[in-house]
């Protein structure tokens, strides 16, 4: 009987100790992905915590972000993205919001949630979570997040054009849009798309017609009066992929391990060297020098 009261006393302390082993510890962010399971863990104390502790809590995790200028285009490249993304949605009261509002504005979201300003239209990578968005909001095409402030001095050869015509006809080029891009069957946009903005990017002046290097390479993103927002967010969502597999490969390798993996400093390195340099501005590069 002893040794019966002794277990019962003592599995509320296990209970503790595991709770405990629950704290977050700040320090311990140093990438994206240790950010986005911080805020995960969070989602899973919402019990655990007072409201204002919640938030305070929240808030300590957000400056990470901010002191490491992390973008939702940083996050959403972790595995964990949508399914935390759900998370916040739910523990901080947004999702019956964002139903209730059919206007409400995503950039909002995105700062209730994960705690920074800017919007990525990769906010649809989890389109599952947002039936909400009306056929009103799909006329109006929102910005494409820029990691740079601004643009240096442009050569012709450093700018490659994407346009998406009145037709949803995508059509690209070095300087000025001459190709076109095939659309598959399924409305899938053809692979061409990906492989010729690759081949810019990573041309390190092989052909002199083409960018210095990745640096200095630009995708000028534009779009006409009668672009669909689907077409719009689908060749959005091509020119992510082109710079997140080719962060993937480099990491890969230079650390022998994918990009979300890395640490602090790798992460910086990766991304320097292949700045997602994609601009909505319409460049003429015949006023270029």
């Amino acid at each position: 009987m002893k040794k019966l009261l002794l277990i019962l006393l003592c599995v509320p302390l296990m209970f503790s100790c595991g709770e405990s082993e629950k704290e977050i510890d700040i320090k311990k962010i140093k990438t994206p992905c240790d950010y986005v399971d911080a805020m995960s863990k969070l989602c899973s104390m919402e019990n655990s915590y007072e409201p204002e502790k919640w938030n305070n809590k929240w808030e300590q995790i957000v400056d990470v972000a901010k002191e490491n200028n992390w973008t939702i285009q940083d996050l959403k490249e972790c595995p964990n993205f949508c399914e935390t993304f759900k998370k916040l949605l739910a523990t901080k009261g947004i999702l019956k919001d964002i139903q209730d509002a059919k206007s409400i504005s995503p950039t909002i979201v995105i700062l209730k949630t994960f705690g920074v300003k800017d919007f990525v239209n990769d906010f649809y990578y989890c389109e599952e979570i947002f039936p909400y968005i009306e056929e009103g909001k799909k006329r109006i095409l929102p910005p494409f997040p820029v990691e740079k402030d601004t643009i240096p001095e442009i050569h012709p050869r450093d700018i490659f054009v994407v346009l998406i015509n009145n037709n949803n006809t995508i059509l690209t080029g070095i300087g000025s849009p001459k190709d076109t891009i095939e659309i598959n069957e399924n409305g899938s946009i053809s692979s061409s798309l990906k492989e010729s903005i690759k081949a810019f990017i990573t041309n390190n002046g092989e052909n002199t017609n083409s960018s210095d290097n990745p640096q200095k390479a630009i995708i000028s993103l534009q779009n006409a009066k009668g672009t669909t927002y689907e077409m719009y967010i689908q060749v959005q969502n091509e020119l992510t992929k082109v710079y997140n597999e080719l962060r993937n490969e480099k990491s890969n390798l230079d650390y022998g391990k994918n990009f979300n993996e890395l640490n602090g400093d790798e992460y910086k390195t990766i991304k320097d060297y292949y700045p997602m340099n994609i601009s909505e501005a319409d460049i003429n590069p015949e006023k270029s020098k």
